[in-house]
């Protein structure tokens, strides 16, 4: 009888054990498909190691991929290597969002191997006292290096009046434009997205040298800012340029409620502080296209866009999506969107971008994304491509 008992229990333990490892399988395999990409898709880190607080990346003609740290270091990766000495250290004033914030390529940059950077800074200038205030300035490469001495500034006191919300990227257009995104200064500063005599919570468009194209919306207006192109913004801190269009599609970080996906418009209104998302109605405002609301299931707090995918590595019916990401969520989401820039659907695309601050694609057809540190994951570079 003793033995058929320790015979029972040990039948009995190991049913349990078994059943605890198929628990345990099925649990790691439902998270593995909660966070899986779709089928055929993969993803790899490029940069594990060594990026500090990486803000912005962009491609140049060769491959080379060059990425701002908010630090103002400017690093490089050559053939999947991080160099170790920076392309160019800009002397940066760094505070919570304020420090090297974008960067961009000159449209005839082999060429004229010019780069151009924004970032804040508190060295004084013509009409400026020694205060945080943001920039554009044009470096020249040589090679994996800035010219010394190379430095242009292209547009000066951009305002920054806080730490937060400077906004801070570049990009330019098929119209060989260069955009400038500018925050609201934060904190009490949301009126100045509406003050078209001041350059915070905008859209910039300007030629590559600073001046200030014939066709801007606002040209020639007494009391405003010639080189506004849209206003209304609260924190664009990431805008993509379609690459089939030219239009700009700007992912705006909202307060408490919303984040906004807006289809930018030459002389638009996006109307913050009056109204974040879709939200009030009924008012003369260009409106998102799309918006995501904190606290629901999604728990989104920091809208990051976004590129159209144009490559030839993804499936055809990627062609033209816009995919974006939620720097606290770390989800990256597919959009789909019709002729006249209308939503179509909204899926998610990953769940393992934590952190993530900008996107860009890469000459191989895959879509590349830097994220800062957040929490237990360190900041890194990662690529995102197909391989069925």
């Amino acid at each position: 009888m003793e033995s058929i008992r320790i015979g029972f229990f040990k039948t009995a333990r190991l049913k349990i054990i078994l059943l605890c490892i198929g628990l345990l399988i099925g649990v790691f395999m439902a998270i593995k498909n909660a966070y899986a990409l779709p089928r055929g898709f993969k993803s790899t880190v490029v940069v594990g190691e060594g990026l500090h607080a990486p803000t912005s990346l962009a491609f140049a003609p060769d491959g080379r991929i060059f990425i701002a740290e908010q630090n103002g270091e400017v690093r490089i990766v050559k053939n999947g290597i991080l160099l170790s000495a920076p392309f160019v250290v800009i002397p940066i004033t760094f505070e919570l969002e304020r420090g090297l914030l974008g960067i961009a390529f000159d449209p005839k940059f082999d060429k004229n191997h010019y780069i151009y950077f924004f970032y804040t800074t508190s060295s004084s200038s013509k009409g400026n006292p020694s205060t945080p205030h943001n920039r554009v300035s044009r470096f020249t490469a040589n090679g994996d290096m800035a010219l010394t001495g190379s430095e242009v500034i292209i547009l000066d006191n951009i305002p920054s009046p806080s730490d937060e919300h400077n906004a801070g990227c570049l990009r330019f257009g098929l119209d060989r434009k260069l955009y400038i995104s500018t925050g609201d200064g934060g904190h009490d500063y949301g009126q100045n997205a509406q003050d078209l005599n001041s350059l915070n919570g905008k859209i910039l468009r300007t030629n590559p040298n600073g001046t200030v194209p014939n066709d801007n919306p606002f040209i020639g207006q007494a009391n405003v800012r010639a080189e506004i192109w849209a206003y209304g913004l609260r924190n664009p801190y990431r805008f993509t340029i379609h690459p089939l269009t030219g239009i700009p599609i700007i992912a705006d970080v909202g307060d408490e409620t919303w984040e906004e996906v807006d289809i930018g418009e030459t002389g638009a209104n996006y109307c913050w502080p009056f109204a974040e998302g879709p939200e009030p109605e009924g008012i003369s405002c260009a409106y998102p296209i799309y918006a995501y609301k904190h606290g629901n299931d999604t728990i989104g707090a920091a809208i990051i866009g976004g590129v159209v995918y144009n490559g030839d590595n993804f499936p055809s019916e990627y062609t033209g999506n816009y995919f974006f990401g939620d720097f606290m969520l770390g989800y990256i989401w597919r959009m789909i969107l019709n002729e006249l820039n209308q939503v179509v659907s909204v899926t998610v695309f990953d769940k393992r971008a934590f952190g993530v601050v900008d996107f860009a694609e890469g000459p191989d057809g895959a879509l590349y994304y830097i994220t800062q540190r957040h929490g237990r994951f360190s900041s890194q570079l990662v690529k995102i491509y197909y391989e069925p």
